[in-house]
């Protein structure tokens, strides 16, 4: 999954992305435990690409759930989303949901 993950992320530029997987499958073999932290890191990375954030301003300190929301709301994942009521935003969260 890890080599998915980095094909996908060097295709999209996302090199924050392309770093964390490799300390992940680093870390696998070498440290159990800083893979866990390091898979933290790569979800809020891909969270922010999702959203757009960048950069360390105070807009992209938010923590993980908040940037879980966030994310859903912007991919029309969650109803009270700009983007929860169009077709097919049912059945996406109903998709997700199994």
């Amino acid at each position: 999954m890890l080599d998915e993950l980095q094909l996908a992320a060097k295709q999209l530029g996302l090199e924050d992305v392309v770093e964390h997987a490799a300390r992940i499958r680093r870390g696998l073999r070498d440290d159990p435990g800083q893979a866990i932290g390091s898979s933290k890191d790569l979800l809020e990375t891909v969270l922010k690409a999702v959203l757009g954030l960048h950069g360390n301003g105070p807009v992209t300190k938010v923590d993980v759930p908040k940037l879980v929301k966030m994310a859903g709301q912007q991919l029309g994942l969650d109803p009270a989303g700009h983007r929860g009521a169009e077709p097919g935003a049912e059945q996406r969260r109903k998709l997700l949901e199994r």
